[in-house]
């Protein structure tokens, strides 16, 4: 996850344990290999404003491998200790809400 001092934001999440598409060629993957990816993975972009008075952001989505989002707001709350960022979202692209950790590398 970046989140640029120009305003634009990126966040991409991979499982590490996703199998291999067996044909070695993405575009004639099985329905189970591409299930997979779109289980394992999500990208979204876009630009980004923080609101600090009430712990939020929100991003502007420009582009997503979830297309219900592209053009949405979506809202975020998030803390920051030391060198962690913790968000949470109650929108998650699967259902439910989320709460995830992020460490800032060095």
């Amino acid at each position: 996850m970046l989140f640029e001092p120009n305003g634009y934001h990126v966040l991409i999440i991979t499982r590490s344990d996703m199998p291999k598409f067996a044909s070695g060629n993405r575009a004639t993957g099985t329905a189970d290999e591409n299930k997979s990816v779109v289980l394992g993975s999500v990208v979204y972009f876009g630009t980004y404003q923080v609101n600090e008075a009430d712990g939020t952001y929100t991003v502007q989505v420009d582009g997503t491998t979830f297309p219900n989002w592209l053009g949405t707001l979506q809202k975020r709350n998030y803390s920051i200790s030391g060198d962690e960022l913790t968000m949470a979202s109650g929108a998650a692209s699967a259902g439910g809400s989320i709460v995830s950790i992020w460490h800032r590398v060095k």
